[in-house]
């Protein structure tokens, strides 16, 4: 499993020639600001929301739930502690905290029980989910 943030390419939709100039004769740019784009925004705006609200930990559990969604559907998750200690360093207590923060903004459901370890799933939808299946 990788991160989502390594796949996000900042180049324009259009072709540019190698040794053409970077600005026409009256100085305007010949590359406009709408011709850039980010691959899949839907999927990093989501990320960033997790990240803005839990710090990196929240971006992490994104990650985590976005894949096991996408390989078994969407059905509560227990987060396993060994994978986010080995991976990415982030201890239980931290992930407990992040799973707070983003119940608090309803981004997730968490069902809690005494003496078992917490499930987990995401409580959003993504735009373009439906046309992409």
């Amino acid at each position: 499993m990788s991160s989502f943030t390594k796949d996000i390419f900042n180049k324009p939709n259009i072709a540019k020639p190698r040794f053409k100039k970077k600005r026409s004769m009256n100085g305007e740019a010949q590359i406009k600001e709408e011709d850039y784009y980010i691959y899949q925004y839907q999927i990093y705006g989501m990320a960033a929301l997790f990240y803005r609200i839990a710090g990196g930990v929240g971006g992490k559990i994104y990650e985590y739930l976005k894949f096991k969604e996408n390989l078994n559907g969407r059905e509560l998750i227990v987060l396993p502690n060994e994978l986010f200690l080995k991976h990415w360093k982030i201890r239980r207590q931290r992930i407990n905290d992040a799973l707070q923060k983003l119940e608090a903004e309803n981004l997730i459901v968490v069902e809690r029980r005494s003496g078992f370890c917490n499930r987990v799933k995401l409580n959003i939808e993504v735009k373009n989910e439906k046309e992409n299946t």
